[in-house]
């Protein structure tokens, strides 16, 4: 009798190691099989230079507008500042498409060309440049202005925009492009060709402060269809010129610019729900207005608004590699 209940012992302890075996196995008994492993890529912000031009209209409907925008522009250039971003600034007119020298070389009111970090009193220099008047021709061309000063001769000298760098376009008035109108799709090839723009890296966008719609435009004014196309098309927006406060388009010029010219490119694909993001050791939130986001077609990680780090920032991300 003991014996037959020694026996039974046995087995009973060898049936309870099995089935805590195969607990302990995740229901697979391959043992070539492995688990996901976490994946960490650390990384140092960085940005390539940013150009930007601002193509601004200088008719005399222009007048209302004029002192607010000259107030509150040099705002992408102190947001880039801030995020210790190098850039270069220059200045053209809804006239430039004339393609004179008095119409189409960049504005150096201020004594210099392209407005820099660098440049000692900088905000005020490009205010400077940025003050076109309200004499300049009626007849605004916005978009072939901005093709024809940066093709231009006249501002060759200034290679702008520089190899490697990143073009942003910031469109200012109160009028869309006048007759004769070239498809919008024409100045998106243009400004491809000239920057190397691609779907996988973007390398150039355009803003808009004008008349968004049909229901705040005012008399002698037109919705600037045209030109919101173009910025659209190139990943840009569209801000209403008779909203009181300026400054949060200005400031999103800049910001939306660095996310769009700084995405990090992920080693391996990521399961998208186990991605972390920390900047200089602190975890960042995941979202769209000020925070980080992930996007699958590239597989990279950008961020946005506020998010975006100063350049030179510690950036580490965890994630577990997609099965």
């Amino acid at each position: 009798m003991k014996k037959l209940v020694l026996i039974f012992s046995v087995c009973l302890i060898a049936v309870v190691a099995v089935f805590i075996t195969l607990s302990c196995s995740n229901g697979t008994t391959d043992p070539g099989s492995t688990k996901p492993e976490l994946i960490t890529e650390n990384r140092v912000f960085t940005s390539p230079p940013i150009d930007v031009l601002f193509v601004m209209d200088n008719s005399g409907n222009m007048n209302p507008y004029v002192a607010k925008v000259l107030d509150n522009a040099g705002t992408v250039l102190s947001v880039l500042a801030t995020k210790s971003c190098d850039f270069r600034c220059a200045v053209t007119s809804t006239e430039a498409y004339k393609n004179t020298a008095l119409t189409t070389e960049y504005s150096k009111k201020s004594g210099e060309t392209l407005i820099t970090r660098q440049s000692a009193g900088y905000l005020a220099k490009f205010k400077t440049n940025l003050d076109m008047g309200i004499n300049g021709s009626g007849t605004e061309r916005a978009l072939e202005s901005m093709r024809s000063a940066l093709s231009s001769s006249y501002n060759a000298p200034n290679n702008f925009p520089a190899p490697g760098s990143f073009l942003a376009v910031i469109f200012i008035g109160n009028e869309d492009e006048a007759p004769p109108a070239n498809a919008v799709s024409e100045y998106v090839q243009y400004l491809s060709n000239l920057t190397g723009d691609s779907v996988t890296q973007k390398k150039s966008v355009g803003y808009s402060l004008s008349v968004a719609n049909e229901q705040t435009k005012l008399e002698g004014e037109t919705v600037s269809n045209r030109i919101s196309e173009l910025c659209a098309a190139l990943g840009g927006f569209t801000y209403d010129i008779h909203e009181s406060d300026f400054a949060p388009f200005f400031a999103e010029c800049a910001n939306k610019t660095l996310s769009l010219a700084t995405p990090l490119t992920l080693g391996s694909t990521p399961d998208a729900t186990t991605l972390r993001v920390s900047v200089n050791g602190m975890e960042a939130v995941r979202s769209q207005s000020d925070g980080w986001e992930y996007n699958q077609t590239t597989n990279s990680v950008s961020f946005h608004g506020n998010g975006v780090p100063a350049i030179g920032s510690t950036i580490s991300i965890t994630y577990m590699e997609a099965e």
